[in-house]
């Protein structure tokens, strides 16, 4: 037990299904590898429900069968490579994955979590049925505002089953990790529980009050490696580590303008070494082609384009890249020092992160003598002039002439 900041150690920590959906299911790095470090510590005691393991066991298996069907379908439709049928080495690429069922290991990997963090998981045996469709009845979170209220069942039988924990350990606090507002609104009332929206605010949470003295030397370990961790987003993105998300073809060009960074959370937190991530702000200039359907005509007889223009534009983006820095103590000088650098992900540039566009193409060549800005390439029949893009009725007239036949 320790009693350093007010706080009777182990915490619990409980997380919603969402949430361990949000990590990828990722059971043996990230955030939920973080967790297991600190219940390994004798820092947190993790507890669930039944139904949460059911519902994440339920999730693992809808989702990996989709992402097998996905993975299928996205190797048959490189025809490429479809010569490596006929190869014995390659042939294992074109197999039906749906049938290596994936999803029964990365459900053990749930099971093994569960079991190698001694998780404590809540029944429901003792919910009150009456309570609940009291609830049901008056409204009440979760029932609040929902159309579809008797989905919300499950969630507030957990419900039930978290506040009878924690009224039965009231001296210990329950961290609970959700994104859903009527699971804040229902537990609010409970001094000794504490709700955040994000598996990395339970990190935070933990990590500063379970080693406060060592927060400071946290970010005097950012600080002094600012230039490092600046480095190595440079290189990261140079080497186009990069979700480009906007209908292009060549990227002809790629410029970091800035990279700015703040600690975003500390993951985890101990005497020899430290985990924390660190939220980037990049803005960059990318210049590339595209093809450029809405100034290119398409022939529906014929079924092929009859003039076909590429467009080139430069777009100013402002996005956002998440990497982890984990660190080790340096006992000699009392300090952290920066062992290894990685990256959370691609950063994402779409719609969204761009400001601002620059079209850097000409949209018709000159035609000096005659017309600037359309290209002819036939003469209406009818009235005699020429026929360009902007004016071609579809079926050999102009626009103004096509009506009449």
């Amino acid at each position: 037990m320790d009693s350093r900041v007010g706080l009777d150690f182990p915490l619990y920590v409980f997380l919603d299904t969402n949430i361990i959906m949000k990590t990828g299911f990722n059971f043996n790095g990230g955030a939920l590898l973080n967790l297991k470090k600190y219940h390994d510590a004798g820092v947190i005691l993790v507890i669930t429900n039944q139904i949460i393991v059911n519902e994440v066991e339920n999730n693992i298996k809808r989702q990996v069968k989709e992402a097998a069907s996905r993975v299928k379908n996205f190797i048959e439709r490189l025809y490429c490579i479809t010569e490596l049928r006929h190869s014995d080495e390659y042939k294992g690429l074109f197999q039906d994955f749906r049938k290596q069922k994936w999803e029964l290991f990365i459900v053990d990997q749930w099971k093994n979590y569960l079991k190698e963090t001694d998780c404590v998981v809540l029944q429901n045996a003792d919910v009150s049925i009456e309570l609940l469709l009291d609830d049901y009845f008056n409204g009440r979170a979760p029932f609040e505002s929902r159309q579809e209220k008797k989905y919300e069942f499950p969630d507030a039988i957990v419900i039930k089953s978290l506040l009878k924990f924690a009224e039965e350990n009231p001296i210990s606090t329950v961290i609970v990790a959700t994104e859903d507002q009527g699971w804040e609104k229902a537990l609010e009332h409970r001094n000794n529980i504490h709700t955040v929206k994000q598996i990395k605010d339970v990190l935070s949470y933990i990590s500063k009050e379970y080693k406060p003295e060592n927060v400071e030397k946290i970010l005097l370990c950012i600080a002094d490696g600012h230039q490092r961790i600046i480095e190595y987003i440079e290189r990261y993105l140079r080497d186009m580590n990069i979700d480009f998300q906007m209908d292009h073809g060549d990227i002809e060009d790629f410029n970091i303008k800035s990279i700015k960074i703040a600690m975003e959370s500390i993951d985890f937190i101990e005497d020899e070494d430290a985990s924390v991530t660190v939220l980037a702000a990049v803005k960059v200039v990318i210049k590339y082609s595209f093809f450029d359907y809405e100034n290119s005509v398409y022939d529906k007889e014929d079924r092929c384009y009859i003039y076909s223009h590429e467009g080139r534009v430069r777009e100013f983006h402002e996005s956002q890249l998440s990497i982890t820095v984990n660190m080790k103590s340096d006992e000699s000088q009392k300090r952290y020092y920066i062992d290894d650098i990685e990256s959370d992900g691609d950063m994402v540039l779409n719609e969204d992160t761009c400001c601002e566009s620059e079209r850097l193409d000409s949209l018709y060549e000159e035609e000096p003598d005659e017309w600037i800005g359309e290209k002819f390439y036939d003469t209406c029949p009818d009235c005699g002039c020429k026929i360009g893009h902007l004016n071609d009725g579809g079926n050999g007239f102009c626009l103004s002439c096509a009506p009449n036949h």
